[in-house]
């Protein structure tokens, strides 16, 4: 089956999000925040971007805007549309490891209209990402937040969700978010996104050096990429000339296959770039080199998150892994002399907030100990343990915003806007030759 899609455009820093003749409905406010505890609009998925769910195969959507990455990208008010015309499509994605399910299913009534909410979808399982057994039939007549089918307790490392038909004589299908229930039965393997990369129809190229990795996506005006692994999904920043930004991406554990999700500026549904569904390129990447972005990102931004900076689970810099961004923050702020600088621990993955801050004071002081180990002089450089502390972010809901904004962060308290004009015009100046 022919694969429809078509390229968000963006103009400035919005990308431009159609929502044609769906309803779409937002949280609004700074946090969704009840009893003192943040809520997760899906806390128990297992099908979510942010645990390391890549998109392997898919067979048609709409557009890149109601791609099959929304089924999984926790936020079940984004769609994942079929073609006018053509509902019957299907995608597959590869689980993070070994997964025994108990059930799966699918949200549908908030951003759905009823005409276009699915009535019947299969979902088959597998192994090996080859072979292929069947698993649940799911048919309903209604459209519903959380729609579960159970099943007997299967252990699968891939699923494939097919779509059948949907509930009104609309010839589209609309699904907010696939649902899977059950345990991870085996520990994760490390990822390497390092190597070559096809992002939809774009090549790229990523390095990593422990956490940390670099990255290039081949434009006529190249993104520039600099992040980190937190064990499941890589998080980075971006530059693109005067353009910026946040993003994840997760890898297969056998570094075959990529989904990613990227932003304009900030972690915030309307302002999405289009979503890469990345295979890897055969042969050896020819060497290239990747400088980093802290000072550029710096610059343009005022504040840079560490993704290189890995933290365990129980809240202590993992040393070995983030080495080399240790080393590049420590040689950046002895060059800096007479700037004033904070650190900020960010932390959004608890349930509660209490427990956000708690787990941002021990983060923090771990990576307070790390940088005075480094031969930083921490007495002109502020800490703050942030928690959960939106500080001027957008609302923060879905598991991969909360993974994103769960870091440490660099702020420089003397940066001032750039004035793009000016920088324009002396970039201009510069490329043009001096006339005698």
């Amino acid at each position: 089956m022919k694969l429809h899609a078509s390229i968000v455009l963006s103009i400035g820093a919005v990308a431009l999000l159609s929502c044609r003749d769906r309803e779409v409905i937002r949280t609004e406010g700074p946090l969704a925040v009840t009893a003192a505890r943040l809520v997760d609009p899906e806390p128990e998925n297992l099908l979510d971007h942010a645990r390391g769910v890549v998109v392997t195969s898919r067979t048609g959507e709409d557009s890149f805007e109601s791609s099959a990455l929304h089924s999984i990208d926790g936020d079940p008010q984004s769609l994942w549309s079929s073609p006018p015309g053509d509902p019957q499509q299907s995608l597959t994605v590869a689980l993070p490891t070994l997964t025994e399910v108990t059930a799966v299913g699918f949200s549908s009534e908030k951003a759905v209209r009823k005409a276009r909410a699915p009535k019947n979808i299969q979902f088959d399982g597998s192994l090996d990402g080859s072979a292929f057994f069947p698993l649940v039939t799911a048919v309903t007549d209604k459209a519903a937040d959380t729609q579960l089918f159970r099943t007997q307790p299967v252990r699968l490392r891939s699923l494939r969700v097919s779509l059948r038909e949907g509930l009104g004589p609309s010839d589209t299908v609309d699904v907010g978010s696939l649902l899977l229930r059950g345990n991870e039965v085996e520990p994760l393997r490390e990822r390497r996104i390092a190597g070559r990369w096809k992002l939809n129809e774009d090549l790229a190229q990523f390095e990593q050096s422990g956490a940390r990795m670099t990255g290039r996506v081949e434009w006529k005006e190249p993104m520039e990429i600099e992040g980190g692994t937190n064990g499941r999904i890589y998080r980075f920043v971006w530059l693109r000339g005067f353009q910026y930004g946040l993003g994840a991406a997760a890898v297969t554990d056998d570094s075959r296959s990529l989904s990613g999700i990227w932003w304009f500026e900030e972690s915030n549904p309307f302002h999405l770039g289009a979503p890469w569904f990345g295979e890897k390129q055969s042969g050896e990447a020819p060497p290239r080199s990747m400088p980093g972005l802290l000072k550029r990102y710096l610059e343009t931004t005022g504040r840079f998150p560490l993704y290189g900076i890995r933290i365990a689970d129980d809240d202590l810099v993992d040393r070995s892994a983030s080495s080399e961004t240790i080393a590049e923050v420590a040689r950046f702020l002895k060059q800096t002399d007479g700037r004033r600088f904070r650190f900020i621990a960010g932390e959004y993955r608890a349930p509660s907030i209490a427990e956000n801050m708690k787990r941002s004071e021990r983060q923090l002081a771990s990576f307070r100990d790390v940088m005075n180990k480094a031969g930083v002089d921490i007495s002109r450089i502020e800490f703050v343990a942030a928690g959960n502390d939106p500080g001027g972010k957008p609302p923060v809901l879905t598991k991969v915003q909360r993974a994103v904004y769960s870091t440490v962060e660099l702020v420089d308290l003397d940066w001032k806007p750039r004035d793009m004009i000016e920088d324009a015009r002396a970039k201009r100046n510069a490329a043009t030759p001096a006339s005698h």
